[in-house]
């Protein structure tokens, strides 16, 4: 099964980086509460987080077949590993909340030029993106147990330190072996 460098490539990194940030993401709530937020500036902030992760996709989209895929995978990783190290510094909701959002819209950047990575990357294409989204959903099923293992020994701050580092080392993975076609 040759599936390319690529799909291996994102499917790990993209693994590795949900299972850090759902280690935390549905504590992250109780983290801006914590740090002096209302319920109501909550509900507003997913929303804002929502929308701001949907709309910025079809920037991605035009920037990706203008400046290649291998650039808006790779800058955009480092771009959210630093929003997420700011973020876990954030001593208050807004600051915290901004980071993230920032963050957010990194990673929103990204997300047509994964599809068109792995679609470009091989002809088994219904092979590449099952494996692909099997490592997301694995991430996303796994990152809360993780959390829930590790929050007694690590607070949300730390746990949200632990995945910019994550996604820092993921954007350095990236940028050695990603390959443009």
């Amino acid at each position: 099964m040759k599936l390319g460098r690529n799909v291996l490539v994102l499917s790990s990194t993209v693994f590795f980086i949900l299972v850090a940030l759902f280690s935390w993401y549905y504590l992250f709530p109780l983290y801006l509460k914590e740090l002096g937020a209302t319920e109501s500036q909550i509900g507003l902030l997913y929303t804002l987080f929502t929308l701001s992760f949907t709309l910025l996709q079809l920037v991605g989209g035009v920037l990706s077949d203008r400046i290649g895929r291998k650039k808006c995978i790779v800058w955009p990783t480092y771009v959210y590993a630093l929003a997420l190290f700011f973020t876990a510094l954030s001593g208050n909701w807004l600051g915290a909340s901004i980071f993230y959002l920032a963050g957010n819209l990194a990673s929103a950047v990204q997300m047509p030029s994964f599809t068109a990575m792995v679609s470009e990357s091989t002809e088994r294409k219904g092979q590449a993106f099952s494996i692909f989204e099997t490592f997301v959903a694995f991430g996303l099923a796994t990152g809360p147990l993780v959390g829930g293992l590790l929050l007694p020994f690590i607070s949300i701050r730390g746990l949200i330190f632990v995945t910019s580092l994550v996604v820092l080392l993921s954007g350095f993975i990236r940028h050695l072996l990603l390959e443009e076609r």
